[in-house]
């Protein structure tokens, strides 16, 4: 991965992994939550908020898509991530669909690099996810806001490093 992706994605990722932040903007749904790892909270309730928010502040060529655990494009939803281009983006970090995959084949079997033959990437849209998780749609609404005034705005240069990657054919 492009060494200015990585830079820009952890400078984002600081942001995301503040407390204050979290508790602010994920709601207490659930209080274990709060009680483990901060970089948990973005894919254990929080993903929902998050990827319609960044799909939201990278532009166009960002997509909303989600982990489901079934055999067709219908099934049950786990997870919500921004697809762009070829990464898949959430709140742990950047990965390539297939290692996407193998993040969460290793959530539902417990094995490292296991792909899980149900789990897909499909495309979703934000009431795809809130049927499944609720209706957040304040929380990602203020997530956005928050983020996009940022200082230095991590999201803005994330989408820089990104579209530069593109266009340069990786």
């Amino acid at each position: 991965m492009n060494a200015e992706i990585s830079r820009t994605f952890a400078t984002l990722e600081a942001v995301l992994l503040r407390r204050e932040v979290q508790r602010r903007f994920v709601p207490a749904f659930d209080a274990e939550v709060y009680d483990q790892d901060p970089a948990e909270t973005w894919i254990s309730g929080g993903c929902f908020i998050l990827a319609p928010a960044l799909v939201r502040l990278l532009g166009p060529k960002a997509e909303l898509w989600a982990v489901c655990n079934s055999d067709d494009e219908q099934g049950h939803i786990e997870h919500s991530l921004v697809r762009y281009d070829d990464w898949c983006i959430d709140g742990t970090g950047i990965f390539s669909p297939l290692a996407m995959r193998q993040l969460w084949g290793k959530v539902f079997t417990g094995k490292p690099d296991s792909t899980y033959a149900r789990l897909r990437l499909v495309s979703a849209g934000p009431a795809e996810l809130w049927n499944t998780f609720g209706d957040h749609a304040i929380q990602s609404e203020a997530l956005f806001v928050f983020l996009r005034s940022l200082t230095g705005n991590p999201v803005a240069a994330l989408r820089r490093a990104l579209e530069q990657c593109v266009d340069q054919g990786r």
